[in-house]
């Protein structure tokens, strides 16, 4: 089970991130598309101001190793993602509490805590990125590593799909958009570590006036090291109003983060 948590935890962003298309009509983009309008149709997307998918099942595998593990998965704008997980009988035995400064990992099993920042994160998976840039990739929104909202642009475009994003000698940032302005794919490249984490979304659906997808895929490949998590989730509901925990930390020991990686 430590095994599974350490797989687990490369993906954070693979959990959050649980919505997939039910595909909906199919209608071409529309002509004439500039920069600014294609951003303008992403922003009406965003209109998630609280998430709860209570149920979710996730397939991990690293190399020649899979875990299959069921999650929840409760999220606050800007303000907190809370992940449990649950491998069997519905028991918590691991829990992820990431707030915009820090991310915390409770070991319910041990009674150990662990505590990294985003800067940890980002070295693991190989990109750069910090809480806002996870809560819109594990939520299927718009977000742009290039500096600011605006530092996007339309790398290619046709009726049928928008490459999305920039690129410059050490990163590239890009977003297939397909009809409907749906984000279909994700991808970050680091040049410089020879560092990829590709995010796919499918299985469009519409709950409490949200389209989120059912089904993602995410991989992260880094020269000695290949991640696969592919997640479904099957109970959701978005806007409403729910009350975030805090773990007590007192109840636990804290630890090294290598402590974890290393079982």
């Amino acid at each position: 089970m430590k095994q599974k948590i350490k797989i687990f935890f490369f993906f954070l962003v693979l959990l959050s991130s649980c919505k997939t298309i039910k595909q909906v009509p199919v209608t071409q983009l529309p002509k004439d598309l500039n920069t600014q309008k294609v951003i303008e149709y992403l922003k009406l997307q965003d209109n998630i101001q609280s998430m709860n998918a209570s149920k979710i099942k996730m397939n991990l595998k690293l190399d020649n190793r899979e875990f299959n593990v069921t999650s929840s998965f409760l999220m606050i704008k800007d303000s907190a993602i809370h992940i449990s997980i649950q491998p069997f009988l519905g028991l918590e035995l691991y829990k992820i509490e990431m707030a915009p400064q820090i991310i915390k990992i409770f070991d319910k099993i041990n009674q150990k805590y662990y505590v990294v920042n985003y800067e940890f994160l980002s070295d693991r998976l190989g990109v750069q990125i910090d809480f806002y840039h996870l809560q819109a990739l594990l939520t299927n929104r718009y977000f742009c590593l290039a500096g600011s909202e605006n530092g996007c642009r339309i790398l290619t475009n046709n009726s049928e799909k928008i490459n999305f994003g920039f690129e410059n000698e050490n990163f590239k940032q890009s977003l297939t958009i397909i009809p409907n302005f749906y984000i279909h794919e994700l991808l970050l490249l680091d040049k410089k570590s020879n560092s990829q984490l590709l995010a796919t979304y499918d299985d469009f659906d519409t709950q409490d006036g949200v389209l989120y997808p059912r089904k993602v895929s995410i991989q992260v490949n880094q020269p000695k090291k290949n991640v696969y998590c592919d997640i479904t989730i099957s109970k959701v509901s978005f806007n409403k109003e729910i009350k975030l925990v805090p773990t007590d930390e007192k109840r636990f020991k804290r630890a090294f983060i290598e402590q974890l990686l290393q079982k």
